[in-house]
């Protein structure tokens, strides 16, 4: 094994689960998982990961949080979890420690375009894809854009999560105000999340007088492949049909030539996909709508998105 690779360490931190994986001569090696709920802050992550693998030699490590990051210090928005880079340096002395935004993390995967797994929903019609976008529903939602400069690419981390969504049906607008009548903030992640997904099953299970039978996301997603749950069926075409309409705002918003989804979420919904309406709403932009007819549209199958796209980042010259 590379002295250069054994000594790296990729960490992505979410707000459900920490992956932990070494740097290996080809990529990235074992992935180590922990529950983020177990824990206050990353020293105590770190410590525990060491006591498996007391005998590694740690120079470098590369953290991606879901959270904004000022300096090398972050704080989880949906956790009650601390990250800073003396975190990394109480267990691994003198390690160089950088702390990125998950989204940025995630958005450096088209930075090795032969590296990419898309499965395409829209193809588009370019054939250069410069301009890039990330949008990743998970216990939040992220969203990255990706410039690709040859001489010196860009990423730029966005917290659209939190941004206020727009209903485009009465179905949604009866949904939003069931929200609005209880006080809540309603964000783009309240709905387009895993946790968003619950929201909006146990909205319809409330309007439509019953009560749902699933306890989480994956027995959701579950239920309307089986179609035996028809809250589960409505929740999902719901859930894309608001997903489709975010990343289609955000191809306007940065010009992009070619918008993603990533994530273990959209992976499970895949069955799902062909009969939703996710590529409509994605192209539904009014008098813009050519503009994003033209935008590529798909599906980034990669199991762990964020690891991966911090891999990348360590290869390139951007620190």
């Amino acid at each position: 094994m590379n002295a250069r690779h054994a000594s790296e360490l990729f960490i992505d931190i979410g707000g459900t689960n920490i992956r932990i994986s070494r740097g290996v001569i080809d990529g990235l090696g074992e992935i180590e998982h922990f529950k983020t709920q177990e824990f206050s802050d990353l020293k105590g992550v770190l410590s525990k990961y060491k006591s498996k693998y007391a005998e590694e030699q740690v120079e470098t490590v590369y953290a991606a949080v879901a959270a904004p990051v000022v300096g090398d210090r972050a704080k989880l928005t949906n956790a009650d979890f601390f990250v800073c880079a003396d975190d990394v340096t109480a267990i691994y002395t003198g390690a160089d420690t950088t702390v990125i935004n998950d989204g940025e993390a995630l958005a450096w995967q088209f930075a090795n375009e032969e590296a990419l797994d898309i499965r395409y929903i829209q193809r588009g019609a370019k054939s250069d894809y410069v301009n890039n976008l990330i949008v990743a529903p998970g216990t939040g939602l992220a969203a990255a854009a990706f410039f690709g400069d040859p001489v010196k690419p860009r990423v730029i981390g966005t917290e659209y999560g939190h941004v206020r969504p727009a209903p485009s049906s009465a179905l949604q607008s009866d949904l939003f105000n069931f929200f609005f009548e209880r006080d809540e903030y309603l964000s783009a992640e309240t709905l387009v999340s895993g946790p968003g997904l619950f929201n909006i099953y146990k909205a319809l299970s409330a309007k439509n007088g019953a009560t749902g039978a699933a306890i989480d996301p994956k027995e959701i997603v579950a239920a309307a492949i089986e179609k035996t749950d028809e809250n589960a069926t409505q929740a999902t075409d719901i859930f894309l049909t608001l997903l489709g309409s975010i990343c289609g705002d955000l191809a306007l918003t940065f010009s992009a030539d070619r918008v993603c989804i990533a994530g273990n979420l959209i992976l499970a919904m895949m069955p799902l996909l062909e009969n939703s309406a996710i590529v409509n709403e994605f192209t539904n932009k009014g008098r813009m709508s050519h503009l994003v007819s033209a935008t590529g549209f798909g599906i980034l199958e990669v199991e762990e998105p964020v690891l991966a796209g911090l891999y990348a980042f360590s290869r390139n010259d951007v620190l």
